[in-house]
């Protein structure tokens, strides 16, 4: 009987065979490694990707980065030049303001002018003008003077109430003389000028008041000085209002009996100023039309004060309203060319004779001059 447990003899005597356990501890550790190196190589794969993302990521931002750091220059650069322009316009601001300042200084102080010249203006217009009558003849005048400054002493008055204060009249001088320049005329007028206002001259040989023609004249001429440096760039109708409101104040002065009775120097027709209208045509308007033969220029005058005549018979008041307006106007600098006539009438008037103002107006030549 062999003992249980072998000698060291019988043990190493015996053949020797692989283990089992060292064999699976072999295979266990291949597939150990083999999982490492599998898990190894994901990992490193992942890592990989993992690392190309974020450098791609990287790459992104920086990308956008520069983006942003463009645009950031960009609008610097805007702001930059924006700021200058505002600081352009900051300076022309100012500057226009300055400018302004300055304008504003100097309207008020034109504003402060024209109003001590529109009251020195006024306060000439309503001191009444000086009339000196005197002789520069060898003849005797004394009576004639006498006369004259009679009808002209009570004319004066009427003119006013009829056609206004006169413009800036400062004196009127009525002188005798021996002859007058203009062959066949009946009086002159001379006009100058002066600090105190506008001062006429007129000049005759002569004065009779029972003749017609000697009132009529004298009247009609100091008429045209009430409108003295205002008067009307076309001579016809500034003739045509002066043969109106001559006529006006003739009558006034019959009914009053200062003068006798005259027939007056308007006495057309309806038909007989259509008729003329026609025939006679645009006048001249300028000193060309005191060129015409005789007989075309009173013509033109009596047609042009028949116009004249047409509205003031609608309106008593016309011609002082109208001769107010106009001189308001010329104050201001306007000319009273026929344009600026017609518009002061029609301002004045809105209707005449049952038509529009401007459409009256344009049947009439004397209104419309060439």
């Amino acid at each position: 009987m062999q003992p249980l447990i072998p000698s060291r003899a019988t043990f190493l005597g015996r053949p020797t065979k692989p283990s089992r356990l060292f064999v699976i501890h072999f295979i266990f550790s291949a597939l150990a490694n083999a999982l490492l190196l599998i898990n190894f190589g994901y990992w490193e794969s992942r890592l990989l990707v993992e690392r190309q993302s974020w450098r791609n990521s990287l790459t992104l931002v920086e990308n956008q980065a520069a983006t942003y750091k463009q645009e950031r220059d960009l609008a610097q650069e805007d702001i930059a030049k924006k700021d200058a322009r505002l600081a352009d316009l900051d300076k022309q601001l100012s500057e226009t303001t300055t400018q302004l300042a300055s304008l504003n200084a100097q309207v008020k102080a034109q504003a402060s002018q024209i109003a001590q010249n529109s009251a020195e203006l006024q306060a000439l217009r309503d001191r009444p003008p000086l009339f000196k009558f005197e002789s520069a003849t060898s003849r005797n005048v004394a009576q004639a003077k006498a006369d004259v400054e009679d009808i002209v002493t009570k004319a004066y008055t009427e003119i006013q109430n009829i056609y206004g204060a006169p413009y800036i009249l400062h004196q009127v001088t009525i002188k005798f003389v021996d002859a007058l320049s203009i062959p066949g005329a009946v009086g002159e007028i001379e006009i100058s000028n002066s600090a105190e206002g506008i001062s006429i001259t007129i000049k005759i040989t002569d004065f009779n008041k029972t003749d017609s023609e000697n009132v009529d004249t004298i009247i009609h001429e100091i008429i045209h000085a009430f409108h003295g440096i205002s008067a009307l760039n076309a001579p016809v109708t500034e003739e045509g209002i002066t043969v109106a409101t001559t006529d006006a104040v003739m009558g006034k002065l019959a009914t009053q009996g200062t003068i006798q009775a005259f027939s007056p120097y308007v006495s057309l027709t309806d038909d007989e100023a259509a008729n003329l209208n026609v025939s006679l045509g645009n006048p001249p308007g300028d000193s060309s039309f005191y060129n015409l033969p005789k007989e075309t220029v009173q013509s033109y005058y009596e047609l042009a004060g028949w116009s004249w005549q047409q509205i003031y018979q609608e309106d008593a008041n016309f011609l002082k309203s109208f001769n107010e307006a106009l001189y308001n106007k010329v104050s201001k600098g306007f000319s009273p060319t026929p344009a600026v006539v017609r518009t002061t009438i029609a301002e004045v008037k809105p209707a005449i004779r049952g038509m529009p103002t401007a459409d009256w107006l344009a049947t009439q030549v004397i209104f419309n001059p060439k």
